[in-house]
């Protein structure tokens, strides 16, 4: 039996670590089916091929399951045997949802080497037993541009494998097209039932669902729609209960019996892809084996893409090494260096591993590819060493042998933010001629907005005329020629969609092309295609024709969920709520939610509550998702507060949203915490809740505890979680005995580690010591702490100084060396630390990280301030190039800092020589520039 009970079926060949180390797509065992062009259908093609094969046909290898370690022994089976895991049960779910007939998503969240990959594998398998699903897995001629193809051709009982999913969803612009489309399959009900799995590490989840700065642009808004709610956190390691599980499994299975008996702190799957050898071969490399390794790692690092090309290699490898290193190398010191890397541990993967090549396409200029395992790239990011600078070699032969143009994009950022800004020239004019439409576009922009030369922009123009992208036709439809802005704007316009048109409206209103593209939108409006009506529609409503949108859309909306749901908000802006209703009422059979709370909003509001509510109940009982927060409102609103907790209840056991958090909060309006406590305590002991979301059921519960005067149960929980690495839950159970007045209780908490030196604890220790009235002891574990630099103990400790003695001034001298921010601030404010600033001001040039310059620097650190910006640009900090442009412009160093601005620097991190861009567009590209003065 399963762990997880009886419900997870686990393969008998079936944990190898997802897709992880050093793959080599390979083999003929999932042939992609690429939809025609557009214009190949306008010749005369066939309607599009359906994309994807039947799952039957597939091979997790091919699907980028990593190949586990070797033992010496054969297998009957390519992958050792498979233990489930609690994210397994939950993909077991979305699976028999989808079996049910709903379109569903999933995206396994873990480090490199945890089986993400082997999990979604195992997921679909079932599927595979059923003829009329197809797995279709996007990647040539790269992830993202096949994705963005042959998204629109899916079809029914398909499932879309978008393994990591960065490639996907990250690139600029290209990516929020993907997941605009992936969106729209989703949601379309006659396209499915679609399952779509993906798979990241936490890194990439937090960048695209990051919420982006006031003000800023927002690069993920469609990825973090995407995204919502739709994560499986994947752990990096085997609880003790699931080691158990996999002993019992182990039968004749020698990978996982060795994994079992030689993985460290349970990480598995990361021995069954060979992490630990791969680390070892790595750190015991000879200097131009690990240089190339190194050299690999950075590339990847700052934008080289998947591959990276042999001639990159060689050129940048030479930057490690020292120059004994360097005169020591032999004639073959590539070749050695490279079979080195490629060397398989456990006979299955490899450091670096060349890219087999795919007959019939082109061989790159520089030679064989290679690939790196992903396990490196993480260890080298998480392992805590030293962060090193890379050398001037790999930024030259990035945007020297970089072929890729979304690469060379990437390539240009990285080179852009750190005031490389020759480079970053180069790196954008070799996308662009790579024929990319980003690039181009992103090019003309630079030439013409930037730089004021519209003629370097013209043949670009021309060449953008040509192009079949969305991305050159919005550049040429703002800067081109009167006759290239009609063309582009007609291109938009036929290719767009009503969300797009939110966009495109003003700038077409501006150029009096409201009435053309009326009739460009008209003939797919009258074939019915949905985004031509959309489209449409938009524009009607935005000339103040709404009659006539509505008059559109009405033949079209029976059975078409969108097109009816728009004519929905058109009749009720026109103030006919009865047809909006009577639409709805005929569209809310088809299933999505979203169409049944909106007529049942337009119900309440009519003051047909209970028909409302009528809606939302069946809406609930046939999808729940996101129907269960309205119905639970309108249930309360209309003082029905049982059955609404009731649907919250369910709610939660069906891992809905934040059906958790409103189930308190409606438990705290209605005082009914002991009821919310007993069900909660229900939840946990059924394992009704999410596994992931337990720590957080299990902390709510003790702080609903709490607040009804239960305190022996809340400390019982508080203290398990605290056990386990929970340290809000510690802080949280000293506060509680504390406030109690069980102050040997609360200083217990954390007396034991605040002795074995753990500066978290001794700052807890004092707080709760000062809240009881003991200052002096309080003021020894606050200073004990601030010495060790933790942060609020430096900030409280700075707070309460009225006088320095020398033990003060002491610590205060070793806080700023150690670039605590806070008391280099203190330090620098204070006339009192005059001597500390005196004896910090020869250091300050070498502190890392960001200081308080602006103070230092009104304090009179002139210099030493301008020699600490000008280290953060060598060390590549982040926005080090801006900071040291703003701390020229502060000390007056204007025309420093202009020439600064126009030129960058070169890969050294010293000035740049002047430079222009008739002269890169020379050498980069090779055309032949019109004369020309300057460029500034």
């Amino acid at each position: 039996m399963s762990p997880f009970g009886e419900k997870v079926n686990a393969s008998d060949d079936a944990i190898a670590a997802g897709r992880d180390i050093g793959f080599v797509v390979r083999g003929n065992n999932n042939q992609i089916h690429v939809a025609p062009q557009p214009a190949e259908l306008m010749a005369g093609a066939t309607a599009p091929v359906v994309p994807g094969r039947p799952i039957a046909e597939c091979h997790p290898l091919d699907l980028e399951v990593h190949h586990a370690i070797e033992t010496g022994t054969t297998s009957s089976s390519v992958l050792p045997v498979y233990v489930p895991r609690p994210h397994d049960l939950r993909l077991q779910t979305l699976v028999e949802e989808v079996l049910a007939g709903h379109s569903r998503m999933a995206v396994l969240v873990g480090g490199s080497s945890t089986g993400k990959t082997r999990a979604c594998w195992e997921a679909v398998r079932p599927l595979a037993a059923q003829p009329e699903w197809r797995l279709w897995h996007p990647y040539n001629p790269g992830r993202a541009e096949a994705a963005l193809e042959g998204l629109r051709h899916v079809g029914p009982h398909t499932v879309v494998w978008l393994n990591e999913t960065q490639h996907y969803l990250a690139p600029a612009h290209i990516g929020e097209q993907v997941a605009a489309e992936v969106r729209a399959l989703l949601s379309d009900p006659a396209r499915g039932p679609i399952l779509l799995l993906g798979t990241l590490w936490p890194r990439y989840w937090d960048d695209l669902t990051a919420l982006p700065d006031e003000g800023a642009e927002d690069p993920h808004a469609q990825a973090r729609e995407l995204l919502a709610r739709c994560d499986l956190r994947v752990a990096e390691s085997f609880t003790e209960a699931q080691l158990m599980a996999a002993r019992a499994a182990i039968g004749t299975d020698e990978r996982l019996s060795l994994a079992l008996d030689q993985a460290t702190d349970g990480r598995i799957t990361q021995f069954l892809a060979g992490a630990p050898k791969l680390v070892k071969r790595y750190e015991n490399a000879p200097a131009p084996a690990r240089a190339v390794l190194d050299a690999a790692i950075d590339a990847l690092r700052r934008g080289c893409g998947v591959h990276v090309p042999m001639g990159l290699l060689e050129a940048a490898a030479p930057g490690y090494l020292d120059e004994d290193e360097f005169y020591a190398l032999g004639d073959d010191w590539l070749e050695q260096a490279l079979a080195y890397a490629a060397r398989p541990v456990h006979g299955g993967t490899a450091a670096l591993r060349r890219v087999r090549h795919h007959p019939g396409r082109p061989r790159t200029a520089d030679g064989p590819l290679y690939r790196l395992a992903d396990y490196l790239l993480q260890y080298a990011q998480e392992s805590g060493q030293p962060k090193r600078c890379e050398p001037p070699e790999l930024w030259d032969s990035l945007v020297t042998h970089t072929r890729d143009p979304k690469d060379l994009l990437e390539i240009e950022k990285e080179t852009r933010d750190r005031g490389m800004l020759r480079h970053a020239a180069i790196a954008l004019l070799r996308a662009a001629e790579g024929e990319d439409g980003e690039a181009v576009g992103r090019l003309i922009r630079t030439l013409i907005n930037d730089i004021e030369r519209y003629d370097l922009a013209e043949p670009y123009l021309r060449r953008a005329a040509e192009m079949a992208s969305r991305e050159v036709w919005w550049t040429l439809a703002k800067h081109g020629n009167p006759e290239q802005r009609i063309s582009a704007c007609r291109r938009i316009v036929e290719s767009s969609n009503r969300s797009t048109m939110t966009d495109l409206a003003p700038m077409l209103h501006g150029m009096g092309l409201v009435d053309p593209a009326i009739e460009w939108l008209t003939p797919g409006a009258e074939r019915g295609d949905t985004d031509a009506l959309g489209s449409l529609s938009f524009l009607l409503q935005s000339a103040d024709r709404m009659r006539d949108a509505i008059q559109l859309l009405t033949p079209h909306a029976e059975g078409n969920a969108e097109i009816g749901t728009m004519l929905a908000y058109l009749l009720e802006d026109a103030g006919e709520n009865d047809e909006a209703m009577r639409l709805l009422q005929a569209l809310a059979t088809s299933g999505e939610w979203y169409i049944s709370t909106y007529y049942a909003r337009l119900l309440a509001e009519d003051g047909r509550n209970e028909d409302a509510i009528e809606v939302l109940f069946h809406s609930f009982q046939r999808d729940g998702s996101g129907a269960y927060r309205e119905l639970a409102d309108l249930l309360e609103h209309n003082g029905r507060i049982d059955e609404a907790y009731d649907v919250l209840v369910q709610a939660v056991r069906l891992n809905y949203g934040k059906g958790l958090q409103r189930l308190e909060a409606i438990s705290e309006r209605h005082e009914c915490l002991e009821k919310f406590a007993s069900t909660l305590t229900d939840l946990i002991d059924n394992e009704s809740i999410n596994p992931y979301r337990m720590v957080s059921a299990r902390f709510t519960l003790a702080e609903t505890l709490v607040r009804i005067g239960r305190h022996s149960e809340a400390a019982a929980i508080y203290e398990e979680l605290n056990r386990n690495g929970n340290r809000y839950a510690g802080i949280r159970l000293s506060d509680m005995y504390a406030n109690l007045g069980f102050i040997e209780e609360a200083i217990a908490v954390w007396s034991t580690e605040a002795e074995s030196g753990t500066a978290e604890a001794q700052y807890r220790l004092f707080a709760i010591l000062n809240q009881a009235g003991h200052t002096q002891d309080a003021l020894k574990w606050l200073q004990r702490s601030a010495k060790q630099g933790f942060h609020l103990a430096v900030q409280t400790w700075l707070a309460a100084l009225s006088q320095y003695t020398n033990e003060d001034k002491d610590l205060l001298l070793s806080l700023a060396l150690d670039k605590q921010e806070a008391a280099l601030r203190h330090i620098a404010n204070e006339p009192r630390c005059a001597d500390i600033l005196r004896r910090v001001a020869p250091h300050i040039g070498h502190m890392k990280g960001p200081i308080p310059w602006r103070a230092l620097q009104d304090a009179g650190l002139t210099d030493e301030v301008r020699a600490w910006a000008w280290n953060q640009v060598r060390l590549s900090s982040f926005n080090a190039f801006r900071e040291l442009l703003n701390v020229l412009e502060t000390q007056g160093c204007h025309a420093d800092a202009s020439r600064l601005a126009r030129y960058g620097l070169n890969s050294s991190g010293d000035p740049a020589p002047a430079w222009t861009w008739d002269e890169i567009l020379h050498t980069a590209t090779g055309l032949v520039p019109r004369p020309s003065t300057t460029d500034a």
